[in-house]
């Protein structure tokens, strides 16, 4: 069948992928440790790898979980998720980064990457879901973050999981996965609470629009939704406050804007790694030709408002926080941007070219 064929060609494809990232990560660059040779530091890097070695000697002489009642002790943060990440993964392999870069390598082109095409191809074809994939696969700002402490293609991963298991729940009733939806939920909201406040977004309409679903998860989905438009409207309340009407008017789009132009080869920071840049830059073009392809060759494939108003949500929940407080990093814009030309730009144009085609 389809589903077989494109999923074990994306396999494939991913293996060579990951092949090719551990020959890199073992035989081209220094990942050795500390924090030294080509490894990616910037000041967010070392902090994490500063407060994740206090917190592994700590957690030898106790444990990680008796650590966690006093978590904001070690990461000044509610944002506790990577710095125990690390600390676990010293615990396992050490303090060697080599370890830390394989795993994030593993988690990516064998579960990230399958488990986006298979949410996917729910909302559109097979051979769709497989050609976006390996889009992804080139996308440089994940490329970097493979090579990094940085914690956002866990959160990715952590995104890509939970909005699956909850579509899982809500359309197939498939109600055994919900501990394993709350577990990820936790885990997300533990690395970025803006993301996970998204997601909330996101299963709430989702909900909605499946109108035969449980009361009892409507009522949980709406909690949900509530603490999310209060924590928002905090945010929203803090800048309209601090900032004149101008300024108001303008933050929205302007973070729009940066999301949709970010990030671009000239932005990555000076003092990276040779390679890694030139993979970047390469990238950058290979991935604009592909989303060029797609819109050409699978312009049948159209999902329906009903697909997209969802995405709509997470899109627009995630961006505003930032635009009403602290901005839209290129960092922030990663993880969000393949749901935004998957989900909502791409149909969008497909729409276009579906009315051209039947206007001639």
């Amino acid at each position: 069948m389809k589903l077989e064929r494109y999923f074990w060609i994306l396999l494939g494809v991913l293996t060579l992928a990951f092949l090719g990232h551990v020959y890199t990560m073992l035989m081209v660059v220094d990942l050795t440790g500390p924090i030294t040779g080509d490894y990616l530091v910037g000041p967010d890097e070392s902090l994490y790898y500063r407060r994740a070695i206090v917190l592994h000697y700590d957690a030898m002489s106790t444990s990680l979980l008796e650590t966690f009642a006093t978590y904001h002790n070690y990461t000044k943060s509610l944002h506790w998720g990577n710095y125990y990440f690390l600390a676990t993964m010293f615990g396992l392999f050490g303090v060697d980064l080599k370890y830390i870069a394989i795993f994030k390598a593993v988690l990516f082109c064998f579960f990230s990457l399958p488990l986006f095409y298979l949410f996917m191809r729910r909302y559109v074809e097979e051979r769709v879901a497989f050609f976006f994939c390996i889009v992804l696969a080139f996308y440089a700002p994940f490329i970097i973050f493979l090579y990094s402490l940085l914690r956002d293609d866990l959160i990715f991963f952590l995104v890509v999981s939970s909005l699956f298991m909850s579509d899982k729940i809500i359309i197939d009733k498939k109600w055994v996965l919900l501990p394993l939806l709350f577990a990820s939920l936790f885990l997300l909201f533990g690395f970025r609470v803006h993301m996970g406040l998204a997601v909330a977004a996101y299963i709430t309409c989702r909900t909605f629009l499946e109108l035969n679903v449980d009361i009892v998860v409507k009522r949980l989905f709406i909690f949900l939704f509530s603490v999310f438009v209060i924590y928002n409207a905090l945010f929203i309340i803090d800048f309209l406050i601090d900032n004149s009407i101008v300024e108001n008017i303008i933050a929205l789009p302007i973070t729009v804007l940066r999301l949709l132009l970010s990030p671009l080869p000239w932005q990555i920071a000076d003092g990276i790694n040779d390679i890694i840049r030139l993979w970047y830059i390469i990238s950058f073009p290979i991935v604009i030709i592909l989303s060029a392809l797609y819109v050409v060759r699978f312009k049948e494939s159209l999902p329906s408002l009903r697909t997209t108003l969802p995405f709509f949500a997470l899109v627009v929940s995630y961006i505003l926080p930032y635009a009403s407080h602290s901005g839209l990093g290129f960092r922030q814009s990663a993880i969000i941007i393949p749901f935004l030309f998957g989900f909502i730009i791409i149909p969008t144009i497909l729409y276009r070219v579906s009315l051209k085609s039947q206007v001639k």
